[in-house]
């Protein structure tokens, strides 16, 4: 588990250094940045399916303000690597490419991730 912790603590960052970066009117994306960055705790008592779910749900269309393209697209690709790389079986390979993805996608959005990340941990 804690592995696993490791790793919702990386993707809890990434959400939280995200969110510093959209203004304040952006209440969705705030929500569901918010909701991202709750993983560990939800895998503190063994759910990370009501996480997924409570994403899921937190996406809400009513009086929706969509930011940039990129912006919306770098949103839902950190919900998904979270949640790929928990429920699929792990491939260590996969996982660093799709990582390089979403690094670059930081990197072009001027967002701080940790650069501590080892693959190898997991």
């Amino acid at each position: 588990m804690e592995n696993i912790m490791y790793f919702c603590q990386f993707i809890k960052v990434i959400a939280n250094n995200t969110a510093k970066k959209i203004p304040k009117e952006y209440g969705h994306q705030h929500i569901f940045l918010a909701t991202i960055a709750l993983m560990p705790l939800y895998l503190e008592i063994k759910s990370l399916d009501l996480w997924e779910e409570a994403c899921q749900n937190a996406h809400i269309e009513a009086g929706y303000q969509p930011l940039s393209d990129e912006m919306e697209k770098l949103i839902y690709d950190i919900f998904d690597f979270a949640r790929v790389n928990l429920y699929c079986a792990y491939d260590k390979n996969n996982a660093e490419t799709e990582w390089l993805e979403l690094k670059n996608q930081l990197i072009k959005q001027n967002i701080i991730f940790p650069d501590y990340y080892d693959f190898s941990h997991w």
